[in-house]
């Protein structure tokens, strides 16, 4: 198991795996993602020089370029340390809660839930899964004001249809067309 023998982690190995972890979470499934998000907040807890990831601004020296593609199969590429996991920003906005919850607990070097800490991957795919139908957790309905303020959006809508007919006839009238009387007369004038 990478995570209990603390004395034999390497840094740039430790960073290499965090940043496939999330690099994966950020293409996988809401329930992978949830389990791949655990498993690289245990990263940063087992080896803290790991967090040097978060932040892209403390850096001892000057970034280096994107690795090669030889570079990224090779856990032991010291440019895995000096990189950043900008792939949690993009998690921020996951349309899964939970995922989005990890990804900014993450960025902010948070230790996770006790529920989800104590969890082992397979167990969180399985309680994540929508393989039932199911998500979990189940959406929150809209609330009343969301739903009145959408109802008036759609009114709008509908009566706005009314105008654009008006502006598309008064355009053709302007095109020395007169009245459209169907829709192959209007095409005739666009040309």
């Amino acid at each position: 198991h990478l995570c209990r023998q603390r004395s034999a982690l390497l840094a740039p190995r430790i960073a290499s795996f965090f940043c496939r972890l999330v690099d994966a979470a950020a293409t996988l499934p809401h329930a992978h993602a949830v389990a791949l998000l655990a498993a690289a907040s245990r990263l940063l807890v087992a080896c803290p020089r790991v967090t040097a990831l978060l932040d892209g601004t403390d850096r001892a020296g000057p970034p280096l370029a994107p690795a090669r593609a030889d570079e990224r199969e090779d856990v032991d590429s010291p440019r895995a340390i000096n990189s950043t996991a900008w792939q949690l920003a993009l998690l921020h906005r996951h349309y899964h809660p939970v995922v989005a919850q990890l990804a900014k607990r993450l960025a902010a070097a948070e230790p996770l839930p006790p529920a989800l800490g104590r969890s082992t991957p397979l167990r969180l795919m399985a309680t994540y899964s929508d393989s039932s139908g199911a998500f979990n957790p189940p959406p929150q309905p809209p609330s009343k004001r969301r739903r009145a303020a959408d109802a008036a959006k759609r009114a709008a809508s509908s009566s706005g249809g009314g105008e654009l007919h008006e502006s598309i006839e008064a355009a053709v009238a302007r095109a020395g067309g007169g009245e459209a009387s169907s829709a192959l007369d209007f095409a005739v004038l666009l040309r």
